[in-house]
């Protein structure tokens, strides 16, 4: 986690708690929550947890606008640099009960693997 967050640089990105970022991404099934960190430079890494009581199909959705995101994003699961099923605005990962990941996001276009880099 703390390499993660080093890469990205989160200490200098602006951080969007679960409980109030509902104008810059919403989750489905109910139960998963998503912390934004949003960076000037990185785009965005998103911690995202199933807090329900099933494995589920998370579908994340983006107000790419809001988070200064063009169009066309890029996401990857930020610990094993996989890459993740994005659609438009919307992100799709599978996650087990009462797990978690951390997925970058940024312009489909931008091929750095870490952040700063």
């Amino acid at each position: 986690i703390w390499r993660v967050r080093e890469a990205f640089r989160c200490r200098e990105a602006e951080f969007l708690g679960y409980w109030k970022n509902s104008a810059f991404v919403t989750a489905t099934p109910t139960g998963v929550r998503v912390s934004l960190w949003r960076h000037p430079k990185n785009g965005v890494l998103a911690a995202v947890s199933n807090f329900t009581r099933k494995d589920a199909k998370v579908q994340l959705t983006f107000n790419l606008g809001r988070l200064g995101l063009p169009a066309k994003i890029a996401a990857q699961d930020a610990r094993t640099n996989t890459a993740c099923k994005v659609a438009g605005s919307r992100i799709t990962v599978e996650l087990k009960t009462q797990a978690w990941t951390l997925i970058r996001i940024r312009p489909a276009h931008d091929t750095r693997n870490d952040a700063g880099q």
